[in-house]
């Protein structure tokens, strides 16, 4: 079995209205939107999804803040999903905040939205979500990402998740 990287995700953003730049980002990848994010919206929603990737969108000054607070939870959660901000045209000064908060990449865009969602986001989430699969029997396979892959024999009972 060759793990394929999937692109399960949900966006979430605090703000209430979707800009044509978040629309475009929503096109892009063809994930569920949570807007108006709130720790009760997003366990709904990550009960409903169950996503490899939550992908924080601020376009705003004014949400680094709140959307911190929303990432700070999900990491309390535990490892799992893995937690991304997107800044779009915001400063750097909010990935410090973010990434405090326990967000895994920050990715700041300005510009063209389909084309750092294709040359920079999807390459960094496929190379930070693959990880080795569920056993079956006692052979877990692994997929490189170049069409290698390699087995290795491992006992079901050593296999933890992260």
């Amino acid at each position: 079995m060759v793990v394929k990287i999937s692109t399960e995700g949900l966006v979430v953003t605090t703000q209430r209205e979707t800009l044509p730049s978040l629309d475009e980002l929503l096109t892009c990848c063809g994930w569920p939107l949570v807007a108006e994010a709130n720790l009760r919206r997003i366990h709904r929603e990550l009960a409903v999804h169950n996503p490899d990737c939550v992908l924080f969108w601020l376009d705003e000054p004014t949400s680094v803040a709140s959307t911190a607070q929303l990432v700070a939870w999900l990491r309390q959660r535990g490892a799992r999903p893995y937690r991304v901000a997107v800044a779009y045209q915001l400063e750097h000064a909010a990935e410090a905040e973010l990434r405090s908060a326990g967000a895994h990449s920050f990715l700041p865009i300005s510009g063209d939205v389909t084309s750092a969602v294709a040359g920079a986001l999807w390459p960094m989430l496929e190379s930070a979500l693959r990880t080795a699969s569920k056993p079956v029997g006692n052979v877990i396979s692994l997929s490189a990402g170049d069409d290698r892959q390699a087995t290795a024999e491992v006992r079901s009972d050593a296999v933890h998740p992260p």
